[in-house]
């Protein structure tokens, strides 16, 4: 009886364990909800990339570009805190694994994850021992959240991973709206919504920024602060001038000690669509765009972050000023390079499925909302991200209205592009599938007046890129493009032509 009974709790342990990935239902386990980087300022991080153990063979350096094989990959290592950490809380990143993972440390399941390119982030306190500890990564090759993204597949482990530590109480999470005043596009409005990772008893919140310091007490209870600093004039952030201005976030305590920094580069910048136009900062924008997919030569869909600069500064250097990660979310570095650098960026959430019709089952709802939460939730306070890309191309489906709908209750600020529908829906700006010059005249003859277009993806077999430009700069409500294919001697001549749209008023 005693045997029958302990295996029939074992089944049902196992079977506990397997619906992770093999229901569409099931694609997060004890994850920390998405948010922006929250690492404080000092020692407080420690890289967990190189030399892991793999279950079968010798061992494996990590972030790799390593297709699955097996149905499941299994990695192992292990690692100590430093002294300091010791009475804080201990988090683990994953930036990018998958298709889908299980996460140990000491032989405890901690949690599981799809979503295989936006970080995967577990609180690890209540697992860890006071010395050595030992954490193991299942990586599963064929999860029912594949589906979602299996028209380019993960690889594996490509991006960082990172322990960090923070204090008991923190700031979980920051939503910076820096916009300008329309009266002059030069005066600065600024909103910060700091979250807190549990209520508190007291304590204060100070945000500084150009000098001027903004505090906030917090009352008992509480779980967040809004504070609403005066900014004055500012610089505007935009391809040009892609000004930047370091922002610091503190939380103190009750008794007036500082417990977290946070210090963020945010730029001003204000996106409107008027009479058929995206304006950037009052003048209509136009983007010479290029369609990136995160691939290396030699490291696959590890890219190295030298790597990355590389690119970043090559594409300025041949008049390109904008970038649409193809098939996936970009790198946070990439994010963090086309501030700086100043590159519009159209981030796409992690919705490529080799099968459209995955996107009108509703079953597929919860996951696919849960991947556009992920993408909005990291990448919100970046000025360079002018649009949010919620699916690869020509994809549609119910599933992405929704999720459309959903995105649009978080954000006011940015349209939110479905490509390559000639029909407008779900999107708030067209974006065609690789258009001729005539097909295209006849398009914007067809969609509404107050919409923009931007096609998508521009090739050679749609005509000679001089043939297309010259419709751009000639058609108001056509502003740009992204391209792929075309041989740098053609790009440069045509991007460097005069002409910019950023002479016409709005």
């Amino acid at each position: 009886m005693k045997k029958t009974l302990l295996l029939i709790l074992l089944l049902v342990a196992v079977g506990a364990r397997a619906q992770h990935w093999r229901d569409t239902a099931a694609y997060r386990l004890n994850k920390l909800q998405p948010h922006d980087c929250i690492i404080p300022e000092g020692d407080w991080q420690r890289p967990l990339g190189g030399l892991w153990a793999v279950r079968g063979a010798d061992s494996v350096c990590l972030p790799m570009n390593r297709p699955l094989t097996d149905s499941v990959l299994v990695l192992q290592r292990h690692f100590t805190l430093p002294p300091h950490w010791q009475g804080r809380r201990t988090v683990v990143s994953f930036a990018a694994a998958g298709p889908a993972l299980y996460l140990y440390v000491n032989r405890r399941q901690v949690g599981y994850s799809e979503d295989s390119k936006t970080p995967a982030e577990w609180d690890i306190t209540r697992y860890l021992n006071g010395g050595t500890n030992r954490m193991e990564v299942r990586l599963l090759r064929r999860p029912t959240g594949r589906h979602l993204e299996d028209a380019y597949p993960a690889a594996g482990i490509t991006r960082d991973i990172t322990l960090y530590s923070l204090p008991t109480t923190y700031i979980s999470d920051i939503r910076i709206d820096a916009t300008l005043d329309t009266a002059d596009y030069r005066t600065g409005r600024l909103d910060v919504m700091v979250d807190l990772s549990r209520e508190v008893s007291g304590g204060t919140v100070e945000v500084e920024i150009l000098g001027r310091t903004v505090r906030k007490a917090l009352r008992s209870g509480d779980w967040f602060v809004s504070l609403e600093p005066q900014v004055g004039l500012v610089e505007p952030w935009s391809d040009s001038t892609p000004a930047l201005y370091p922002l610091t976030i503190r939380l103190l305590d009750a008794t007036g000690r500082e417990t977290h920094r946070l210090v963020k580069h945010i730029g001003f910048r204000r996106l409107d669509i008027r009479r058929g136009q995206l304006l950037l900062n009052g003048r209509p924008v136009e983007l010479r765009g290029l369609n990136r997919l995160e691939q290396s030569p030699l490291g696959g869909q590890h890219v190295p972050r030298s790597e990355m600069r590389r690119t970043a500064v090559m594409l300025k250097q041949l008049g390109f000023n904008a970038v649409r990660t193809l098939n996936h979310p970009p790198d946070d570095y990439w994010v963090h390079l086309c501030d700086s650098l100043g590159i519009f960026l159209w981030p796409q959430a992690n919705i490529c499925p080799s099968d459209p019709a995955v996107l009108d089952d509703g079953r597929w709802l919860n996951p696919v909302l849960d991947r556009t939460f992920n993408l909005y939730r990291r990448y919100r306070n970046h000025p360079s991200v002018v649009a949010w890309c919620l699916a690869s191309d020509g994809l549609a489906g119910r599933c992405l209205d929704e999720a459309y709908r959903f995105l649009r209750t978080k954000d006011n600020s940015r349209p939110i592009v479905l490509p390559s529908h000639w029909a407008p829906r779900a999107t708030d700006l067209a974006s065609p599938p690789n258009p001729s010059p005539s097909l295209l005249r006849r398009y914007l003859k067809n969609i509404p007046p107050h919409i923009p277009c931007i096609p998508a993806m521009v090739t050679p077999t749609a005509g000679t890129l001089a043939d297309f430009w010259a419709l751009v700069r000639s058609e108001p409500r056509l502003q740009g493009a992204f391209l792929s294919g075309f041989p740098l001697d053609e790009i440069v001549p045509v991007f460097n032509a005069a002409g910019s749209r950023g002479d016409l008023s709005p």
